[in-house]
């Protein structure tokens, strides 16, 4: 699949999503803490995954690295019409787009994308019996009744 550079109604729905959830994100760059809630650090959260993205794809097709600057956030915020797994998708494909620069795992766009993913297949996961129903520890005593079986 080629890489690409996302549209901002992609990335503006991920973090009005996280807005929605009251997310904070820690910037591995400067130790601060970026509430979702909060619109200026959601202009700069918004910059650094445009910024991220586009370096991703320039660096993939060997051009030189050019991305637009937003100074206003766009009024956009459609994130209540996805589910929690689209959402989760829709944060699986930022990364596979955004991924290719060599630092991308040290980027607060990485730091951002991989709090959405992880927040939103909790919130799919938490919704099962499966997941309410399942074990969360384990010791001797677990394994011993899962290998010996009551014959009652």
């Amino acid at each position: 699949m080629s890489a690409y550079i996302l549209d901002i109604t992609h990335i503006d729905t991920l973090l009005d999503y996280a807005s929605r959830h009251n997310f904070k994100f820690q910037s591995p760059i400067d130790n601060l803490i970026y509430v979702a809630q909060d619109p200026l650090d959601q202009l700069v959260m918004l910059n650094e995954l445009v910024k991220q993205n586009h370096l991703s794809v320039h660096y993939r097709y060997n051009h030189a690295a050019t991305f637009p600057v937003y100074t206003e956030l766009p009024l956009v915020h459609h994130s209540h019409l996805f589910t929690d797994m689209q959402i989760w998708g829709m944060a699986m494909c930022y990364c596979h787009q955004s991924n290719e620069t060599s630092d991308w795992h040290r980027t607060f766009a990485h730091a951002i994308a991989s709090e959405l993913k992880d927040m939103a297949s909790y919130n799919v996961l938490s919704k099962t019996d499966t997941y309410n129903g399942n074990t969360w520890s384990i010791n001797v005593g677990t394994i011993y009744t899962m290998t010996h079986p009551s014959k009652n």
